[in-house]
């Protein structure tokens, strides 16, 4: 894609070197978010916002994607592990419509990249007595989200550790299998548990890249 249609933003080097560096810093420094790293990457080129426009999340997942090309040759084995934990998340959760989000569903998860996972049900002790009964420890947490209607509400996050990964469990009431929100990560890309098991087999033939997003994800 051309960005010179930017021309009244910052210029076309800088851009992709804020992208590089917001990159970078989600890899190296396991900074979660796209904005986060944009904001950080642009302070220190001395880039404000409203010199802007920053680069988009597309570009830096390109440029994601072509750090571990360069960098990191264990990046396929992370990428790997990850979405084989999903799946194991998933599907022990399968009765609460489970849907895999964030960077592993366009194959740019690194090292410190989160397994992000939403279960959707009206009655949230029902996952909390899943783990208990199974004898699961977890850790609960909250998150903010922005619902259809424009209100904020808040919900239960739970963090499990499966095949040593981390593992977040974002609860939402069923309407929001219809109505997909907008976290502070605007992650509204989701994946069912046979989507996941598509991109993880076609792991096994070529990268993935930011296509796959278009392919299985709904």
């Amino acid at each position: 894609m051309n960005w010179n249609h930017y021309s009244k933003g910052i210029p076309t080097k800088l851009r992709s070197q804020l992208a590089q560096e917001a990159a970078r810093l989600i890899i190296e420094e396991g900074i979660t978010g796209y904005q986060p790293a944009k904001l950080k990457a642009a302070n220190r080129f001395g880039v404000t916002e409203s010199d802007a426009m920053l680069p988009g999340n597309e570009e830096i997942d390109r440029a994601i994607l072509e750090y571990h090309r360069i960098f990191s040759s264990k990046q396929c084995n992370w990428l790997h592990q990850k979405r084989t934990a999903a799946i194991k998340a998933m599907e022990f959760f399968q009765d609460f419509s489970p849907r895999l989000t964030g960077p592993l569903i366009s194959g740019v998860a690194g090292q410190f990249s989160p397994v992000m996972v939403y279960l959707h049900t009206d009655s949230p002790e029902q996952i909390i007595i899943r783990l208990l009964d199974a004898d699961i420890p977890f850790r609960e947490k909250s998150h903010d989200v922005m619902s259809v209607k424009g209100d904020l509400e808040i919900f239960s996050r739970l963090r499990v550790g499966i095949d040593s990964m981390t593992v977040d469990l974002y609860l939402f009431p069923i309407e929001y299998l219809r109505n997909k929100p907008k976290t502070n990560y605007l992650l509204t890309k989701q994946a069912t548990i046979r989507q996941v098991k598509k991109l993880l087999n076609a792991h096994h033939n070529q990268t993935s890249t930011t296509r796959d997003i278009q392919i299985f994800c709904q």
